[in-house]
């Protein structure tokens, strides 16, 4: 007879490209801003799995001066605004990828 699996998976539908690309106004001579931000900021992207003061967390938003919105799978807010810099009141890295420095 089969067996049952005892493990449970939790999975999240993320966005994707579903954004406008360039901005509705353009600049003299035709060019076009682009109206989305770099996909990778300080070697983090969004929906990165990763760990911040010990707690396993995803990054849900990002701002290009280095700065995270963290929260869990369900949506619990971790932390607004979460540095990539390492904190120097805790012991390891305050940001970093899972898997990494294990």
């Amino acid at each position: 007879m089969g067996k049952y699996v005892q493990k449970t998976y939790l999975q999240r539908f993320v966005r994707r490209h579903n954004r406008q690309i360039h901005k509705a106004n353009t600049a003299k001579g035709g060019m076009r801003k682009r109206n989305q931000s770099v996909p990778i900021i300080k070697g983090f992207r969004l929906f990165d799995h990763v760990f911040y003061k010990g707690q396993e967390c995803f990054i849900f938003g990002k701002r290009t001066s280095g700065y995270f919105d963290l929260r869990t799978l369900d949506g619990t807010v971790i932390h607004r605004t979460a540095s990539w810099k390492p904190d120097p009141f805790y012991l390891s890295l305050s940001l970093r990828p899972v898997g990494a420095l294990q």
